[in-house]
C-alpha cells in the first residue's frame, strides 16, 4: 500500500464529486480508485468507474457545484474511516457525513460506503 500517498488518494477522490467533466472525473479514478471500485450509500451502489461517475453526475445535477470537504480520517492495516462535510457551492456545510473504505495493495481506494442524514 505504498504507491499512492493516502491524503493526496482522498483529497482526489473528494475532489471527484466535484463540478468537473466526465474526463476530468475519469482521469481522477484512474489516479485513486481501483478499476474494480465499489461505491456503497443509502441511494446507490455502483460498481466500476462509469456507474460512479453516472450517480455523480446525478449528485451535481440535484446540487450543483457541490462537494465534499474530508475533515478526518482514521486508518489502519487497508481499513480506514474518513469524516467529511458535505458542501455547497459556496463551500457552506450543508451536513456532516462519515464513509468507512477499503484500500487496495498498490494504495487505491477499493471500495468507499457512505452514511449520512437522509
Amino acid at each position: 500500500m505504498t504507491d499512492h500517498n493516502l491524503a493526496d488518494t482522498l483529497d482526489a477522490y473528494a475532489a471527484s464529486w466535484s463540478a468537473i467533466s466526465e474526463h476530468e472525473r475519469l482521469r481522477a479514478f484512474t489516479a485513486c480508485l481501483a478499476e474494480d471500485f465499489m461505491y456503497t450509500d443509502p441511494n446507490t451502489r455502483t460498481a466500476g468507474y462509469s456507474e460512479l461517475c453516472s450517480y455523480m453526475e446525478e449528485f451535481q445535477q440535484q446540487l450543483p457545484g457541490g462537494g465534499f470537504v474530508n475533515r478526518h480520517v482514521a486508518q489502519h492495516h487497508d481499513c480506514l474511516l474518513v469524516s467529511w462535510d458535505l458542501t455547497d457551492a459556496s463551500g457552506a456545510v450543508l451536513s456532516p457525513g462519515t464513509s468507512f473504505g477499503t484500500v487496495g495493495a498498490d494504495g487505491r481506494l477499493a471500495s468507499m460506503t457512505g452514511f449520512f442524514e437522509q
